[in-house]
């Protein structure tokens, strides 16, 4: 083989080297981009989420008071049936 010949050679295989960095550089930008726009979406997503708990969290505050106001009701009422049943002989 001749120099010019090698010479050729490592000039082609640089080449292709460089066109490969050259590609894999591309293609890590790409995906840059791509997370880049995830992590966008996800913060947008989260932020609904979190959005939509709070309000959750609100109507389960509001409903609250009256859970425990059933709660005492549904007690009242079967103190009662049991007062009930004890006067006629049922309990």
């Amino acid at each position: 083989m001749k120099i010019e010949d090698l010479a050729k050679e490592i000039e082609n295989l640089a080449g292709m080297v460089q066109r490969g960095f050259k590609e894999q550089t591309t293609n890590l930008n790409e995906f840059k981009d791509e997370m880049y726009e995830f992590k966008d979406e996800m913060y947008t997503f989260k932020s609904s989420v979190d959005s939509k708990l709070s309000q959750i969290q609100e109507n389960l505050s509001e409903l609250n008071p009256s859970l425990r106001a059933l709660k005492l009701s549904d007690r009242d009422l079967e103190n009662r049936v049991t007062k009930i049943e004890h006067k006629l002989g049922m309990a």
